[in-house]
């Protein structure tokens, strides 16, 4: 007879979703620790429709055991689950019956799995029944609705149906802060069935395994990089905010401090208003805006600048502050949700409307080497705790709490 508890982990974003594809790598070893720690008593499932994964847990995975199996989502199961999910008595019928579909999710259900883990704000919780830990990332689509990437009314209404049902039949709720958990609270108390628990981010797998005295100084070769400048890893969507942080270096421009920048991220829809930005201040000298770079690339970017900026007006918390951290960078960031709890004392803090008060900032620790040493310093201690064993073992935690 087999006791062991039997955890699945469904793995349903591609690399290309960058943040999202990071958060869902790090939970897949955290949970292949946990079951290599306690052979007798965990074993792990890997399910993905999303065949890059068969690769992607091999490669990373290689030292643990667990099992992968690939679901194929076949047209006719993608079609039938559409219908019935349509209308909440269609979503009943569609619970039910999935169990015995040849071409769906019948292997989950075949290996009796005891919980599953949905780490990437997935709809499995309300298609399958079997208990499930679920996440929510934010709920930025209500608390910055002004934003046009959040308010098509179609994707609103999507989001909402969405979320509802995953605080409804989910077990547990997972959420990156104090505020990530009141901000659900407000949101779906009425019909929140799940207990919602705090796991704070962890910077991903490819920072925690970088070797802090690797050499990056060839990547300003690469890059034609400036000596001194600010870090800024995002997307160009509008609520990342590049356009007040341009019109910040041009007013200490004016005041006379030319303060370089870097921008690296995939294009959205205010991409080309940044570079039309940058052209008319005339700031091309100063500001340097790049697309896709490697992982290994990134990290050499963040260790050549002098700190990472960051003027999002989303939250409750990000990821980049935390890779900052870790690698040793002095941050400076919204002063907003939960980044002042989830930054401390290793940043400085602005009002992300006020132009004035990220040029301020940006002059204080772009003018203040004893400034930026002792941010740099203060990070040191939140980056002790900063360990993949830690964050497996908060992993146990949860699970154990969800199936007791």
């Amino acid at each position: 007879m087999n006791d062991k508890l039997k955890i699945g982990i469904w793995l349903n974003c591609r690399p290309h979703l960058g943040g999202t594809f990071q958060y869902v790598l790090l939970t897949l070893i955290a949970l292949a620790k946990i079951s290599k720690n306690n052979p007798d008593k965990y074993d792990l499932y890997c399910f993905s429709p999303i065949k890059e994964w068969e690769q992607i847990t091999e490669e990373n995975l290689r030292e643990f055991n667990y099992h992968f199996a690939f679901i194929n989502k076949h047209l006719v199961h993608l079609g039938f689950s559409w219908l019935l999910r349509k209308k909440n008595i269609g979503l009943d019928i569609w619970r039910n019956i999935n169990r015995f579909s040849p071409f769906a999710y019948g292997k989950i259900y075949k290996l009796n799995i005891d919980l599953m883990v949905c780490p990437s704000q997935d709809g499995l919780a309300y298609e399958l029944k079997i208990p499930t830990i679920s996440t929510i990332h934010d709920l930025m689509h209500r608390y910055e609705p002004h934003f046009p990437e959040n308010n098509l009314k179609k994707e609103v209404k999507r989001r909402e149906r969405h979320y509802s049902l995953m605080c409804r039949f989910s077990d547990t709720i997972l959420v990156d802060s104090q505020i990530g958990k009141r901000h659900v609270e407000e949101s779906y108390g009425e019909i929140l069935n799940s207990n919602i628990t705090v796991l704070p981010y962890l910077p991903p797998p490819y920072i925690l395994s970088h070797k802090q005295s690797q050499d990056y100084t060839y990547i300003k070769k690469k890059y034609d990089l400036y000596d001194n400048y600010l870090f800024y890893p995002a997307q160009f969507w509008m609520h990342k905010n590049h356009l007040r942080l341009i019109e910040a270096i041009n007013l200490l421009k004016e005041k006379g401090l030319n303060v370089n920048a870097v921008f690296v991220g995939s294009v959205k829809n205010n991409y080309q208003q940044i570079i039309d930005l940058v052209n008319k201040l005339d700031l091309n000298n100063q500001i340097k805006v790049l697309n896709y770079v490697s992982n290994e690339d990134i990290i050499g970017l963040y260790k050549n600048a002098l700190a990472l900026i960051m003027p999002t007006f989303y939250g409750p918390t990000n990821i980049p502050t935390l890779e900052a951290i870790y690698l040793g960078i002095p941050v400076l960031c919204s002063g907003i949700y939960a980044m002042p709890e989830q930054v401390g004392d290793a940043g400085l803090f602005f009002d992300p409307k006020s132009v004035e008060d990220i040029a301020n900032q940006i002059y204080s620790i772009w003018t203040d080497e004893n400034k930026r040493n002792e941010l740099i310093k203060n990070g040191r201690k939140y980056r002790a705790n900063m360990t993949i064993e830690n964050y497996a073992e908060n992993w146990k935690k949860i699970i154990e709490c969800s199936i007791n």
